[in-house]
């Protein structure tokens, strides 16, 4: 299978080349968006670009905010695709979340285009095997995978109703993730345990994982994904972890030959070690975000700002400012800023093992795919959008990592090379030390004095030791529940064997 994936700095015209792309060629579209609101600004602008072109363009957004009683998404979708006509031109416009939970079969020769990652494409956790443990039971069954592995694919029980909101509305956060993703039928998921016996030993933890690739659009007439950071993506390596050379994929730089300005980027940083969200709801990290909001009142910040959800409390209300959620990828109405300020933080989760483990990264991965990235799509929302923009533009993260990070981005891509490092030692950061977590060193307020490399080195080796203790762990339960593994090496791990599709 073969699909195009079209890649520059954010601002670049990726999403423009998607609407001259719609615009060019007479035929049956499906453009999926991370967001409602962004599928109505897409509409505005193929409409309007439609009647400047005389071109005769069907435009037809679906999605959950449009106020329409008794017919739910999934089903106006469906209505849409069987409405298929010879020689039409028409674009349907839906979320990523829709795509993700559409049968490939509706979208056979029909033209896909997905603007910016798919949100959801790839999902892992962990929950432990009591909890909530009757409720994946009920609906659905475990069928062991042929690869003599101790996975198995969760399977809806056929005797029972499927899985609906209502199910899970009261469960852990864990468990409802896992029920929402199981709960579509277009969606493999599969789990590290073979019996449901087994998840309940005490002390079990079942780990998960679902990955939805392009390769489900293969009788989709073209595929073209627009999204800056696709080559680095959790879903780009999936992609290649599962089939390789099967899906080739074209990387056309849309934004390569486009002429930009050159604005005068400050990014200004408020510490020397890393935060997160753990660190920042405990008593010492939360006088941290004090501090910063205190700062930014002092400044009189004006510009558009966002944080973590667990932490938006301690600093929303508190600085001017437009408030606005962490993830703004696609958004354009925020271009008049000169300014904006992310205090965030996305890094690896214990949910995340088991994917990091399947897909062989590291931790660090996760910082460099979610993080690094969702910082860079955050900062370009302003004014440095624009690429004649070639005033000052002020950028206020967290710790001097991010903002050396994003000094590499913002220069590697053309925005500007003039872009100036300031820490701000008036908000009293600086030299805060972050506690080192229980049992390292002899504890009190420390940093790290190792490298990136050494770092790295580091966490590859806790990452060898942590997969073998599991691996250990797994054996000696199998062994106790009568179900040892199959002596010999496993399969080669492609599509087949790991539960997804080939």
């Amino acid at each position: 299978m073969n699909i195009k994936v079209l890649t520059g700095v954010p601002g670049g015209g990726k999403s423009r080349a998607v609407r001259d792309d719609i615009l060019s060629t007479p035929a049956l579209y499906h453009l999926a968006l991370p967001r409602t609101d962004l599928i109505d600004e897409f509409v505005l602008d193929l409409e309007r670009s439609a009647e400047e072109r005389g071109v005769r363009l069907d435009v037809e957004p679906i999605h959950s905010k449009q106020a329409m009683k008794g017919r739910n998404v999934h089903r106006r979708v469906l209505d849409a695709l069987a409405r298929r006509e010879a020689d039409e031109h028409r674009a349907i416009l839906i979320t990523h979340e829709t795509l993700l939970a559409l049968d490939p079969a509706q979208l056979i020769d029909v033209h896909v285009r997905i603007d910016k990652n798919p949100d959801g494409s790839v999902l892992s956790g962990e929950i432990h095997g009591k909890t909530g443990l009757h409720l994946l039971e009920h609906h659905f069954v475990l069928e062991p995978l042929e690869d003599g592995s101790p996975r198995s694919l969760l399977r809806p029980r056929s005797s029972v109703e499927p899985v609906t909101p209502a199910a899970y509305k009261g469960a852990a956060p864990d468990i409802a993730v896992l029920l929402k993703v199981v709960g579509n039928r277009n969606r493999s998921v599969v789990a590290d345990v073979r019996s449901w016996d087994e998840a309940r030993i005490t002390g079990r933890r079942i780990r998960w994982w679902s990955i939805w690739t392009p390769m489900d659009l293969e009788g989709a007439a073209s595929v073209h994904i627009a999204a800056a950071g696709f080559g680095g993506s959790l879903l780009a390596r999936a992609c290649e972890r599962l089939y390789g050379d099967d899906l080739a994929i074209e990387y056309v730089d849309v934004a390569h030959a486009a002429s930009r300005a050159k604005p005068t980027i400050r990014v200004h940083y408020f510490a020397q070690h890393r935060g997160s969200t753990t660190w920042w709801t405990s008593d010492e990290g939360s006088l941290n975000l004090v501090r910063i909001s205190d700062y930014l009142t002092r400044i009189g910040f004006a510009g558009y700002w966002s944080c973590n959800h667990e932490v938006r409390l301690l600093l929303i209300h508190r600085f001017g400012g437009n408030a606005c959620a962490p993830r703004q990828a696609g958004t354009n109405s925020l271009r008049h800023h000169t300014a904006c300020a992310y205090i965030y933080s996305n890094k690896a989760q214990a949910a995340d093992g088991v994917i990091l483990e399947f897909l062989g990264l590291d931790k660090n991965t996760i910082t460099q795919v979610r993080e690094n990235e969702d910082i860079a799509q955050f900062v370009m929302r302003g004014a440095i959008r624009d690429p004649s923009y070639d005033g000052t533009y002020d950028i206020y993260l967290y710790d001097r990592h991010q903002a050396e990070t994003l000094r590499d981005f913002l220069a590697g891509n053309g925005v500007s090379d003039l872009v100036e490092l300031i820490p701000v030692d008036e908000a009293g950061l600086m030299d805060m030390k972050r506690p080192l977590p229980s049992g390292r060193g002899e504890g009190g307020w420390q940093t790290s004095t190792l490298t990136p490399e050494e770092r790295r080195k580091r966490d590859l080796e806790a990452d060898r030791l942590r997969k073998r203790k599991s691996r250990e762990a797994d054996h000696k339960q199998l062994v106790a529940a009568g179900t040892p593994p199959k002596r010999g090496r496993p399969p080669k791990n492609r599509a087949g064997s790991l539960g997804v599709a080939a």
